[in-house]
């Protein structure tokens, strides 16, 4: 139904924007406050990080579950839901809060970072080279996949019923609209990449997987395939 595609569209985008906020957030404690945030950087305060995430999250999308989201185009009935062709105040408003404070939470800390090495950070290069590729990574899903949709959308908003507007340009506004939404859904094949590049026991998994000989794999006892499912489960962990 349109009401449950829209609701999982924009659940999982903005999961994963606020998901990356948090990456964004471990890596500055990691580098910036290694010592002193040992403690808090455990996974039971992840699982409860990421358990209120998906709540919030889940919550907030949850109008759209109830909302009137068909039209009626040419006799047939077209969903509406994963445009939200809607240019209204409380569209931007909605748009503003939902993208706002992940994008600077994640763009301060990064910054927080670059400066960090950049004066000498007593982290050892590899950590060093860890961080800077997952600032690289991050920030490549951001350019790529939010930042296009985000800025049509204001643009959308902001222009669709302006009264200096053609309606050439509102059409174009309207393709925009729709082509960047679409980008919004490489970052699902992109966040892995953030694990890749940032987690040492993920890219160690993958080695272990893809770099065993046949015998090897013929040979795999339940005890390793065990500690490869444990070292999965652990490198989600290290954010």
């Amino acid at each position: 139904p349109c009401w449950g595609v829209g609701f999982l569209f924009y659940v999982n985008m903005y999961a994963s924007l606020y998901f990356l906020a948090c990456v964004a957030g471990d890596r500055y404690l990691a580098v910036v406050h290694a010592v002193r945030s040992m403690k808090i950087r455990n996974a039971r305060y992840a699982h409860i990080i990421s358990f209120s995430l998906w709540v919030l999250v889940t919550i907030s999308m949850a109008p759209l579950l109830i909302t009137h989201q068909t039209a009626q185009v040419d006799n047939t009935t077209v969903c509406l839901q994963l445009y939200r062709e809607k240019a209204s105040r409380k569209a931007l408003i909605s748009l503003a809060v939902a993208f706002t404070p992940p994008f600077l939470v994640t763009l301060s800390c990064y910054l927080l970072i670059i400066r960090s090495l950049h004066r000498g950070s007593r982290l050892e290069p590899a950590l060093k080279l860890r961080a800077l590729r997952t600032i690289g990574v991050v920030m490549l899903i951001y350019v790529v996949c939010f930042l296009p949709y985000h800025m049509s959308r204001a643009t959308f908003i902001l222009g669709y019923n302006h009264p200096d507007v053609s309606c050439q340009v509102r059409r174009a506004l309207s393709v925009a609209n729709r082509l960047t939404s679409s980008l919004t859904s490489l970052n699902g094949a992109m966040d892995p990449l953030v694990y890749l590049f940032g987690a040492e026991k993920f890219r160690s998994t993958l080695r272990h997987l893809f770099c065993r000989d046949k015998a090897g794999m013929s040979g795999a006892t339940s005890g390793e395939l065990k500690g490869t499912h444990e070292s999965s489960l652990s490198a989600k962990s290290e954010f």
